[in-house]
């Protein structure tokens, strides 16, 4: 199997899911408009806030894991 760098994976992953079409009305239409590659610091801002969100919706998982994990 070959071993793959991530910058590879990325460009995979991003052509694969420029490809994705959805049924609309009976036609084939791109599910996405466009594909943009976010740099590391962006996609680190990206996960921050949605832990955020998803805290405040479900309250934070590792502290269940903890309380719950006995």
């Amino acid at each position: 199997m070959p071993v793959e760098s991530a910058p590879g994976v990325v460009a995979e992953l991003t052509g694969r899911i420029a490809l994705i079409t959805s049924d609309v009305d009976g036609r084939q239409m791109l599910a996405v408009s466009s594909v943009d590659r976010l740099s590391a610091e962006g996609g680190r801002a990206v996960i921050a806030e949605s832990r955020a969100a998803y805290i405040a919706e479900y309250g934070d998982p590792a502290w269940s894991l903890i309380v719950g994990g006995c």
